[in-house]
């Protein structure tokens, strides 16, 4: 396609109008321009073709935007938008100009560093606390909720009796 077509020209040729909204910087001019005749198709084309195996070397295995796509994709997107979130947002302040006091850029990226190496350090920190409680051992449930014998549940289990009734022996006292 001609470098002289469109407001994004990058030369100016004698064959071809200047575009209205072209920027107005100088731009090379093409001197020798071909006669009618001798002109080859970067002349005469105003658009490209390429054929699907051009970018095979690029190619992506899965299609933008499918299913397939998101499945494969959805998880490691998450981690690293949650890892972006994490460093810059919350407790490790990146923008805080007054945590890393130096000058110069190899300061500034050793900072950098140390600040990564401590988010990662606390990441670990926070997953084994994670899988520590969870191997600790269930809590234990009260008897009234273990028998069913709290009346704050809909269907309580068997009336338990506390006293049992003896031949010859005074009635159950009345709870006030």
């Amino acid at each position: 396609m001609c470098p002289a077509i469109g407001q994004q020209a990058k030369v100016e040729c004698p064959l071809r109008e200047i575009h209205p909204q072209s920027s107005k910087k100088a731009k090379p001019e093409i001197l020798n321009a071909p006669s009618e005749d001798q002109r080859d198709r970067i002349c005469r084309q105003t658009s490209v073709m390429f054929p699907v195996s051009e970018g095979q070397k690029l190619r992506q295995e899965l299609i933008y935007g499918t299913e397939e796509w998101a499945a494969a994709y959805r998880h490691d997107r998450n981690t690293v938008e949650s890892w972006n979130r994490e460093f810059k947002y919350e407790s490790s302040s990146i923008a805080a100009t007054a945590r890393r006091r130096m000058r110069g850029l190899g300061a500034a990226q050793f900072m950098f560093v140390l600040e990564i190496m401590q988010r990662n350090f606390a990441r670990i920190a926070s997953f084994f606390e994670k899988e520590a409680r969870k191997k600790t051992a269930p809590a234990v449930r009260r008897r009234r909720d273990r028998d069913g014998l709290s009346p704050y549940v809909r269907n309580r289990g068997p009336k338990v009796e506390t006293f049992v009734a003896v031949p010859g022996a005074p009635p159950k006292p009345l709870r006030t």
